[in-house]
């Protein structure tokens, strides 16, 4: 059976239900295909930066101090990872302070030159943005927007519920290296007129 060209392109950044979202599209293209109808296929792009594409594209973002948490957490627990001894050997507090980066949604909206104002603009043009804080909302939405005729099944995947638990001086750690990402979201919030989520 032949395919055209991708329906939608996800760009997955890490820590933000990526892995949720691949394995319900899985399943969704298993079953259309037994139906015979056409594949939806996600650009399944290794976490690389965003690029304009000629399909609708989506992704996830979340808030940042539990965007960093989760991503010690994760690090620490999956020994493959190469960060993976130098997190284990470090409390979250240290490792905030020690290790090179903590993440960046600007700089995944303009990479390499992390300039708010160009992340603005190409998060105006990506077609939805989620926030993994009501994933299984937003995934219900996201199937809405792009008329795909399916239901979320609510089901997450490689989601522990578990993450480090921020002191207050790493929320303020946190808050100040990642301002930029704060203004971006709210920027998103405001001219989408999307419902507010809570940061920690």
């Amino acid at each position: 059976m032949k395919h055209g060209p991708p329906d939608l392109h996800f760009y997955h950044i890490p820590r933000t239900g990526g892995f949720s979202v691949y394995k319900f599209f899985k399943q969704m293209n298993a079953d259309r295909v037994k139906q015979g109808k056409k594949f939806i296929v996600l650009g399944n792009n290794g976490h690389t930066p965003w690029k304009a594409k000629d399909v609708p594209t989506f992704t996830f973002l979340r808030d940042p101090v539990i965007h960093v948490c989760s991503t010690y957490t994760y690090i620490r627990s999956h020994g493959a990872h190469k960060g993976s001894k130098f997190a284990r050997e470090r409390t979250l507090s240290q490792w905030l302070r020690d290790v090179k980066s903590i993440g960046s949604f600007v700089k995944f909206f303009d990479r390499p030159t992390g300039s708010l104002e160009i992340a603005i603009e190409h998060a105006a043009v990506t077609d939805f943005i989620g926030f993994t804080d009501r994933f299984n909302d937003d995934m219900t939405e996201m199937l809405k927007t792009f008329k795909l005729g399916v239901k979320y099944n609510n089901q997450r995947h490689n989601f522990s519920g578990r993450r480090a638990e921020p002191s207050k001086e790493d929320i303020k750690f946190i808050r100040k290296v990642r301002a930029e990402d704060y203004e971006l979201l709210h920027s998103i919030i405001k001219t989408r007129n999307l419902k507010p989520i809570k940061f920690l």
